[in-house]
């Protein structure tokens, strides 16, 4: 994709997930979701709902998160397509 989104501060998660939403309309393809401020358990939380949004648009998500939430983020069954 010729645009890369790496999320940015947010109010709330329906903020999050509103941002991410109007991006996705406008056309990225690939999200980077950046929250470094969440604990593992709001960020696998937050990661499962930006992941089904991204699937609706046909987007790549990356997580930039630690290897170890990454792959529990996996075994609970939210498929993004990568970790940064």
């Amino acid at each position: 994709p010729q645009v890369y989104l790496i999320t940015g501060a947010y109010n709330s998660y329906t903020d999050f997930l509103s941002r991410l939403h109007s991006s996705l309309q406008r056309g990225v393809r690939l999200v980077q979701m950046r929250c470094p401020e969440l604990d593992a358990t709001a960020f696998s939380a937050l990661a499962q709902q930006a992941a089904q949004l991204c699937a609706q648009f046909n987007a790549r998500l990356l997580l930039n998160t630690t290897p170890a939430i990454y792959h529990q983020i996996c075994e609970q069954g939210c498929e993004p397509i990568g970790l940064h």
